[in-house]
């Protein structure tokens, strides 16, 4: 089954042209790593997948339900029912800095789903002990580390059950020494099967976790393979320039 089905996907910016012709699948339980220099079209493909930016023309379906049929998009309401299968975690976190770690997970829950706040405390506290940062509970944003704040924000975008988490680049806002801790806890949802697509600069991660690498370069798909045949053998001069020079 496909997560996710893109086909001609056109996005413009007033008259700059920012993704040009991209077709895209991606497996239900399958790892995808998209890679590719600054300004290559990476996020802006994520946002329109989860529905955050509007694309101009072409298809896209999420989990065999259209979402844009040739650049229209559904109603509202299907809308919101397709896109509640997924969830984004951003470079920059986006905690609210007013809530604690444990609200940060527990508030949304309560808005949006109108859990009681007892069953969200609930979830919150187990999702917290995954990502082992329930000793950190009580602790705000300010506080936090930025490997904590990025496992926080993990942890909130679990909250709903998401069948797939999109990545923007959720270690690029780190210091080194808390790249680990955040790389480790995406390999953890590998090992659950979720389906994860992941924007990242980081080679020698996606090499390892991705079923599939994408290399995007001027808008464009630039090459798709495995990592064996993207990182080894591949015959791209672009993308062999910019794995060499990255690693």
């Amino acid at each position: 089954m496909l997560a996710i089905k893109i086909n001609n996907l056109i996005k413009k910016f007033d008259d700059n042209t920012v993704l040009k012709d991209i077709s895209l699948e991606v497996e239900n339980g399958k790892i995808v790593s998209i890679i590719g220099p600054s300004g290559s079209g990476k996020s802006t493909l994520l946002r329109c997948i989860a529905n955050l930016e509007k694309i101009t023309a072409g298809d896209i379906e999420i989990y065999g339900h259209p979402l844009v049929i040739k650049g229209k998009y559904v109603s509202h309401k299907k809308q919101r029912e397709l896109t509640n299968d997924m969830n984004m975690v951003f470079q920059s976190f986006n905690l609210f800095p007013h809530y604690s770690a444990l609200d940060n997970i527990v508030r949304p829950q309560m808005l949006v789903e109108g859990k009681t706040r007892e069953n969200a405390v609930e979830v919150a506290v187990k999702l917290l002990e995954r990502v082992n940062l329930y000793h950190r509970k009580d602790a705000y944003p300010s506080q936090l580390s930025g490997g904590e704040s990025q496992r926080v924000a993990i942890a909130r975008s679990l909250a709903r059950s998401p069948k797939m988490i999109l990545f923007d680049e959720p270690t690029s806002a780190l210091d080194p020494e808390m790249v680990t801790e955040v790389l480790e806890v995406i390999r953890g949802l590998k090992d659950e099967g979720m389906t994860l697509v992941i924007v990242t600069h980081e080679m020698n991660f996606a090499r390892e976790i991705s079923d599939r690498v994408i290399f995007m370069a001027d808008g464009k798909i630039v090459e798709d393979g495995t990592p064996q045949e993207l990182f080894e053998n591949t015959k791209n001069k672009r993308a062999a320039d910019f794995i060499k020079k990255i690693l």
